[in-house]
């Protein structure tokens, strides 16, 4: 006989998708909002059992279902302890976010709203200390007065960001703090006495510890040490500080490596499914030290004009959606690049093997061909399941040696002339790019160079050569063309939006540029042309290292999102990143769209809902990404220069403000602060149009380029700030 269930246990509209461990099914989140919203008001628990007709053996389980929705903020307890839909409190939801000056605002997770406010929400200082950096909170939001401001009203911290905080150890008036690496709270961290051992806590030295109690309005942040890492001198500390300070899941789940497991017992074989590219002279050239190789290309010249195709490594055939693999990808959304290392966005078995375009092996890949005429202009695009065959794997000197050579030699292998074909299709299109507008900006990037023992021994300037130059074309090429196709199709993905510069911030600029000759009408229209121009004649000059920044800084940051904008800065009309699906999970989030479409599956790959919310995720994320390697090498650059305490060492000027400059050492890539009580004794006035400090009575005027004589004063590795003293010349 059957066993009798409840109404809504019969009618489950995600029942596949919410499986339970219970005996009878437990009513999933759609029923539960189904059935508040039918109650039509705040309902106790009881209430909402009573309404969705759950059998005693259910009630554990809707229990703990109710428990997730208020934690995922779908539902809400008030202050008489009954229940309440989010959406019709008028609450919001998002990420608490510090600012580096220690002020907390609020970064809305639902930008899809239509009552979204057009600025960003800060807390107040009380309400700020029950928050720390990364929870996930929820807020109303009290228009003010002011038109479009708002006040933060803080009703529920749903989640916390970090279970962990790494930091310096200190000890003041008997008590144990950790001054953490990173602003994460305004509030102090105290360490619990309990937890501390005779030799585990020493002043001045770094501590992983984990957090006991979260902070509250009246109460710190109590932590519990759980690792004594060493002081600053330790080889690659820096790694540790990045990971827990910028909270990067560096382990994989064991579900995650449980899967990747199976998945390296996949055979890569030719199906019907696939076009055969396998004989067509596919290379990769990649850096010398490189271990994955997601994309390959293949460029042949014709009486007609250009084929061009690029095969990217097809990731979605081995990353379903949904699996535990995707999720973990999808959440940490990118890898992360470290100087020396790199927190990969897949498991090993993935981007460096099968998902790796290896020299002398067939691999699965998602391709496009790309037919173009002499003039450059595209006559067709067509996308493919393939599998290729790559018949080399080049690093970038020796590609750039080949593709400069004036003669070939005399038999050349196929992919040798398909080099030379790359590299004379580069030309032209550089001559297309350069017309269309797209800006073209190169600046000097320092390298790490370690020891053997991982201790750094100082910097390089990393060069580019013109293969690098020819990749980065193709891949672009192939973006461009992808972000088309899927326009062409109707196909639902991601792109990839850069939208114009801040008018206002250029317009600040520009007394600065008029000093160096450069003269741009205020009334002009902003255009890549323009910004182009702009770039040209601040290359030209002979501190184009020091202007360039200041004009890079205008520039809006690049956004993931589901419609497209455009993207001002290559000058493109649509765009999006196909390319690297190994590193950007949006790339994988393209690759399965246009999979999607290849195989004839109705419907779309992923709901717009989610596309949404992984588009803005990959967004905060890259932008972790960035300042995690930022901060990463600023905390080596703060090590490498402290062998020079008491050297006089000789800088430019690369920024000046109202309270000094800040200077750029020679050959170290490395600048700190010449604080303006450290300059000859003077009153000096700050020229912001022009960026300058001019001494009242000495009339010495201390500008941008300027030469200058320091020695260091404190290194700061905690706040990863280098002061410096002034040095007279002699």
């Amino acid at each position: 006989m059957a066993k009798k269930t409840s109404k809504h246990a019969r009618k489950q509209p995600q029942l596949k998708r919410a499986p339970s461990k219970f005996q009878q099914v437990i009513p999933c989140r759609e029923s539960i909002l189904k059935a508040m919203s039918v109650l039509g008001k705040p309902a106790k628990l009881d209430e909402l059992i009573h309404k969705l007709d759950a059998q005693p053996s259910q009630i554990e389980g809707l229990e703990r279902r109710v428990k997730a929705m208020i934690r995922d903020g779908q539902l809400v307890k008030n202050r008489t302890g009954r229940l309440a839909v989010t959406k019709n409190m008028n609450l919001v939801k998002g990420k608490a976010r510090m600012h580096r000056n220690g002020s907390l605002f609020l970064d809305l997770l639902e930008p899809h709203r239509a009552d979204y406010p057009g600025i960003i929400p800060t807390f107040t200082s009380l309400q700020a200390r029950e928050v720390m950096h990364d929870d996930v909170v929820l807020v109303r939001l009290v228009p003010l007065k002011q038109k479009g401001e708002y006040r933060v009203v803080l009703v529920d911290v749903i989640s916390r960001g970090y279970d962990r905080l790494i930091g310096l150890c200190i000890q003041r008036h008997g008590l144990h703090y950790l001054e953490t690496s990173q602003r994460l709270y305004t509030g102090t961290v105290l360490i619990d006495e309990a937890s501390i051992k005779s030799d585990s806590c020493r002043e001045g030295e770094y501590c992983l510890a984990k957090i006991k109690h979260y902070p509250s309005r009246y109460q710190d942040c109590i932590v519990q040490l759980e690792h004594h890492l060493g002081d600053h001198t330790k080889a690659g500390l820096e790694r540790e500080l990045v990971i827990h300070s910028f909270n990067l899941p560096a382990v994989f789940p064991d579900k995650v490596m449980s899967e990747a497991k199976v998945l390296a017992q996949t055979q890569i074989k030719p199906d019907q499914y696939r076009d055969d590219w396998r004989s067509l002279p596919f290379v990769t050239i990649d850096g010398s030290d490189a271990r994955d190789f997601d994309d390959a290309i293949c460029v042949q010249s014709h009486d007609k004009g250009w084929t061009v195709r690029v095969a990217i490594a097809d990731v979605s055939a081995f990353v379903t959606l949904g699996s535990a693999i995707d999720q973990e990808a999808q959440r940490r959304a990118t890898s992360v690049y470290l100087p020396g290392s790199v927190i990969p966005m897949l498991p090993e078995v993935l981007c460096n093997d099968l998902c790796s375009l290896k020299p002398q092996v067939d691999r699965w890949v998602l391709g496009i061909t790309i037919h173009m005429d002499k003039r450059l202009v595209v006559s067709d695009v067509t996308m493919h399941k393939a599998i290729i065959h790559s018949h080399a794997r080049l690093i970038y000197e020796d590609a750039a040696d080949m593709m400069t050579q004036v003669e070939q030699t005399q038999d050349p292998n196929k992919w040798q002339t398909m080099i030379h074909d790359a590299y004379r299709l580069y030309q032209s299109l550089l001559l297309k790019r350069r017309r269309r507008g797209a800006l073209e900006i190169e600046l000097p990037q320092p390298k790490v160079v370690f020891n053997e023992y991982r201790k750094i021994q100082g910097f390089i300037q990393e060069s580019r050569t013109v293969a690098h130059k020819v990749i980065e074309e193709l891949m672009l090429l192939a973006n461009e063309q992808t972000a088309l196709f899927m326009q062409r199709h109707g196909i639902s993905g991601v792109y990839r939006n850069h939208v114009k510069p801040d008018a206002k911030r250029l317009e600040a600029l520009l007394p600065l540029l008029e000093t160096y000759g450069i003269n741009v009408s205020k009334n002009k229209r902003l255009t890549p042309h323009l910004m182009q121009t702009i770039v040209d004649e601040v290359s030209a000059l002979p501190n184009k290292t020091i202007i360039m920044p200041m004009v890079l800084s205008c520039m809006a940051q690049a956004e993931y999102q589901t419609h497209n904008l455009g993207h001002f800065g290559l000058a493109y009309k649509q765009y999006c990143h196909f390319t690297s699906p190994i590193r950007r999970y949006p790339d994988l989030m393209v690759h399965r769209a246009i999979s999607h479409f290849l195989e004839g599956k109705p419907g779309v790959a992923m709901s717009a809902m989610s596309q949404s919310q992984c588009a803005k995720h990959s967004s905060n994320a890259e932008r972790r990404a960035d300042e995690a390697s930022r901060y990463a090498l600023n905390w080596l650059k703060c090590e490498a220069i402290s062998s020079k305490m008491g050297e006089r060492l000789w800088g430019t000027v690369t920024s000046v403000k109202p309270f000094g400059m800040f200077v750029m050492l020679d050959d170290v890539f490395v600048d700190g602060m010449l604080h303006i009580s450290q300059l000859p004794n003077d009153y000096y006035r700050y020229d912001a149009q022009r960026h300058e400090l001019l001494g009242e009575s000495s009339q010495r005027c201390f500008k941008l380029g300027d030469r200058v004589c320091v020695m260091i004063d404190r290194i700061d590795v905690l706040e990863l700030q280098i002061d410096f003293k002034w040095v007279v010349e002699k």
